[in-house]
């Protein structure tokens, strides 16, 4: 953290505590939690439907994604103050990956110069971010479930051997640093919001590295500018000194309901280190934006959003022996969202669709100079949702989603395609 941002973190510190005194009522604790009971049924291309010693994978199942969270909330003389501690209760890894216990951890404080909350959460751009998916029902549409259902196609194996990394499949309408529900996205950081004024707001976040969750013990050992590609849990690759956030809008015209969101995020990459005969990798800076506007009117809802992920991520020279070669021919992701709903009363349905295109494949590393293959990465999803409210904190539901994933630079197994069909039902308490 430069001498710049620790001044101005301590200021924004100083001042929250200066707003109250220490005096108030001791907080009030919530327990709660969530359980999605789902079944879930799937169809994809017959080179996904099968293991490495050609076994047949399931293709349906029934499924549980369970968490407990912890709420803290005080209040003394106008400042608030709290936290959060979400921990995954299922009996195996989570849906996203996770296989520690913790999941979230934040502390918060408010005033009237705003918002400041710090720990291992999401940020600004989740908080803020508009989108097709945001009108989505059931598990969330086109950001929903039927991504963890479905084979596609990136392992560690790939991307040590390409240096794609961060550009893998774009499979949902988010920004680099949030693609990975499971770790970057909940990188530790500290979040500032502004007080809401004539529907506008302010949020920003700062994170020193995507790679540092949690305690002392996983910072003490990270490296500071390298990642090694083929590890797994790095497939997104990392980045360091992290700024995301922009400025929404929310307000009201007589019976028209409009969003607005304009986002985005810089961050220096990390070094990536490689198993394939190179030393290293040095990859593009993160530089990547999104816009996105949602309207409502009536209980119909419209949304929309455009998002560029730039060359964030990609290769840009290869180090070996010594002697660095540099790597042509990157090509930015980018995506787009649009989606519909209609909610009355308990009941709501909900349509989505996603288009996303980008350039992290087939980079030749036996090529002078090095170069990407001028073929693209494409992913295409629809999705169909409805849920009804039977009671309060229970809703059953049902989703269709249609799928087509390819990666053009592969000779054979490029393409996967198929439905994922998902029903079940949320338990909130």
């Amino acid at each position: 953290m430069s001498k710049k941002t620790k001044l101005l973190v301590a200021g924004l510190v100083a001042g929250f505590a200066c707003s109250a005194s220490a005096s108030g009522k001791a907080p009030t604790v919530t327990l709660g939690g969530s359980l999605d009971t789902q079944f879930g049924s799937k169809t994809e291309k017959n080179a996904y439907k099968l293991d490495s010693n050609n076994h047949k994978l399931n293709n349906a199942g029934i499924v549980n994604d369970t968490s407990v969270h912890v709420k803290v909330d005080g209040a003394a003389h106008g400042l608030k103050y709290g936290g959060l501690v979400k921990l995954n209760a299922d009996t195996s890894t989570s849906k996203v990956g996770e296989g520690s216990v913790g999941h979230q951890t934040m502390m918060y404080v408010e005033s009237s110069m705003g918002k400041l909350e710090a720990g291992s959460y999401t940020g600004a751009y989740d908080a803020m971010k508009v989108s097709g998916a945001s009108l989505a029902r059931a598990t969330g549409g086109i950001d929903g479930d039927w991504k963890y259902w479905v084979n596609t196609g990136v392992d560690s194996t790939y991307v040590a051997a390409t240096g794609a990394g961060i550009n893998s499949l774009i499979v949902a309408p988010t920004l680099p640093t949030a693609m990975d529900k499971s770790y970057s996205a909940n990188a530790s950081k500290v979040t500032y919001y502004s007080p809401i004024f004539a529907g506008f707001r302010l949020g920003v976040s700062y994170t020193p590295d995507t790679q540092q969750h949690g305690t002392v013990t996983n910072l003490k050992a990270l490296t500071k500018d390298y990642v090694t590609l083929s590890d797994a849990s790095n497939q997104t690759l990392n980045y360091k000194n992290v700024f995301q956030g922009g400025l929404s809008y929310k307000g009201k015209f007589d019976k028209v309901g409009f969003r607005f969101s304009a986002l985005g995020e810089v961050g220096s990459a990390k070094k990536g280190l490689t198993t394939i005969g190179d030393n290293y990798v040095s990859r593009h800076d993160l530089r990547a934006w999104e816009l996105g506007a949602k309207i409502s009117y009536m209980g119909f809802g419209l949304a929309g959003s455009y998002g560029d992920w730039g060359k964030s991520g990609l290769v840009k020279s290869m180090t070996a022996a010594g002697v660095t070669t540099s790597v042509v021919g990157a090509k930015a992701g980018k995506y787009w969202t649009a989606g519909a709903n209609y909610v009355h009363h308990n009941y709501g349905v909900s349509f989505g669709y996603m288009k996303a295109e980008n350039g992290g494949f087939g980079l030749n590393t036996g090529a002078t100079p090095k170069a990407y293959s001028s073929l693209k990465g494409q992913s295409t999803v629809y999705s169909f949702g409805a849920d009804y409210k039977v009671a309060p904190g229970f809703m059953p539901y049902a989703e269709v989603s249609m799928f087509d994933l390819k990666d053009k630079t592969r000779a054979a197994d490029g393409k996967n395609k198929g439905t994922v069909f998902l029903a079940g039902s949320k338990l909130e308490f």
